[in-house]
């Protein structure tokens, strides 16, 4: 029997790269998965590639609106969700009160999905591209895994260096090949890593095989987070 044997997955931006093999280690593992990004053209052709298949949601996961009703499915067709991966989105180094949206937006988005997560069997992993690691101070009020331990929730979060994934040269300002080359310099183990070695990660904080594993942050970067 897999590790997430009639567990219930949603991993955002579940289209290409960490999304997408998080997504295959999960079903693999026999959680029945759901998928939501963006474009659904890219989700379906990822779905086709996810053993069993997977639930495709077209959504913005920026809009709060749009998560209440990719969370309402998902208790519709699943009954409620146990592993929770938020994987959409890039870094952007901004003073965090800049974001129009920050901390209201940000503090409804982290508790809205609680309703929806069944009691005592949930685990939610965050990736966070490699821009600084989580707060160790376990206060409640200071970190999201304090202050939803309580609730049976365990909230633990991934920080790779820069992965192999067609996310490079996205962006009409980003160089992904001066990028790549820029990286591969000075990481310590000279390579990129790849979608499959996070998703491996994030596999172990979905599963029970990481039950005493709360608030921690995860570097996974061949070194680079030494220098």
């Amino acid at each position: 029997m897999g590790r997430l044997q009639g567990k219930v997955a949603l991993v955002t931006g579940g289209g290409a790269g960490i999304d997408l093999a998080s997504a295959q280690a999960f079903a693999r593992e026999g959680a029945r998965v759901a998928i939501c990004g963006r474009n659904l053209e890219t989700l379906k052709a990822a779905a086709n590639l996810i053993l069993g298949g997977a639930v495709t949601i077209q959504t913005d996961v920026s809009r709060l609106e749009d998560l209440d009703r990719v969370f309402a499915q998902i208790q519709v067709q699943f009954g409620g969700l146990d592993i929770l991966f938020c994987n959409a989105g890039w870094s952007q180094f901004k003073p965090f009160l800049s974001h129009p949206e920050s901390r209201p937006a940000l503090t409804a988005r982290g508790f809205s999905f609680d309703q929806w997560l069944r009691r005592g069997r949930q685990r939610v992993a965050k990736h966070q591209h490699h821009s600084g690691h989580q707060s160790s101070d376990t206060k409640p009020g200071c970190t999201l895994s304090a202050e939803l331990l309580d609730r049976g929730i365990r909230v633990n979060t991934i920080s790779p260096s820069p992965i192999d994934t067609e996310f490079f040269g996205r962006h009409a300002d980003d160089d992904g090949a001066a990028k790549k080359s820029l990286h591969l310099n000075i990481n310590p183990s000279k390579r990129l890593g790849t979608a499959e070695e996070v998703a491996e990660l994030a596999l172990f904080l979905a599963s029970d095989d990481s039950v005493w594993v709360v608030g921690a942050d995860y570097g996974i970067d061949g070194g680079a987070g030494n220098l």
